[in-house]
């Protein structure tokens, strides 16, 4: 038992006597320390709120906690669940309406689902409701760099429900609309980090050529480059 702990307090980033305290109750945690324990334990916002809401000693703390932790849920899921930025890039579409069930019908989710992205997204200032009360995005180029705390374990999450879909479309949507392709290469692992400058480059220029102005939407689709290594370690062989 006494190894296991040890290890656990290993793998957290902090001593065995740190931890063994935390877990006695005779050390206070302080949000320094709880943020980062949950990075290493990959929790979500909403399960560091909830423990940090019933660890609070005062109303207000509590009041504080779950205001902050709910906008940080609301970046959380808007970065893991794909249907955020296609709902995104429906705005774009002309007179495509932002309503929970024409978002539904469209992209294959669930009604409610659409109504819950629609609110975070206009929470997270994304999108907007103009004068008669329909969506619009807030800003057609943007960059949004969210809590890094978060970002690894929303990023993770987001890549897998792309490949997820990615295999659906595989099996569901005809050749001649979609584009499943892959080349194996054989790569000297020091040109590694330019062949990935080539790949952000390449999504930038497409992203441009195809939005680019007078060019009118009519439909949304998902690039997904993948670029992995298949062999471990050969040099070391």
């Amino acid at each position: 038992m006494l190894f296991r702990s040890r290890a656990f307090a290993q793998h957290l980033g902090i001593s065995h006597a740190t931890l063994s305290s935390l877990i006695s109750g005779k050390r206070k945690i302080t949000k320094t320390a709880m943020l980062k324990l949950a990075k290493a334990l990959h929790m979500s916002p909403a399960d560091i709120a909830r423990f940090e809401t019933s660890a609070s000693d005062t109303k207000s703390e509590k009041q504080n906690s779950a205001s902050y932790f709910m906008i940080q849920q609301d970046a959380f899921a808007a970065m893991s669940e794909w249907y955020y930025d296609a709902i995104l890039e429906l705005s774009l579409i002309p007179r495509f309406k932002l309503e929970p069930a024409v978002i539904a019908k469209s992209i294959g989710i669930t009604p409610l689902k659409a109504k819950i992205a629609l609110e975070t997204l206009e929470r997270l200032e994304l999108l907007t409701k103009d004068s008669k009360g329909q969506y619009k995005l807030t800003h057609q180029n943007s960059i949004n760099i969210l809590d890094t705390d978060f970002t690894s374990v929303a990023n993770r999450k987001y890549q897998k429900s792309v490949l997820e879909t990615s295999l659906e479309a595989l099996e569901s949507v005809e050749r001649k609309k979609r584009d499943h392709t892959s080349t194996t290469i054989a790569i000297h692992m020091k040109d590694l980090e330019q062949a990935k400058s080539l790949i952000q480059k390449f999504r930038h220029d497409l992203n441009a050529f195809l939005q680019r102005d007078g060019a009118k939407a009519e439909e949304v689709y998902q690039l997904q480059v993948s670029f992995f290594p298949l062999s471990n370690n050969l040099n070391e062989e």
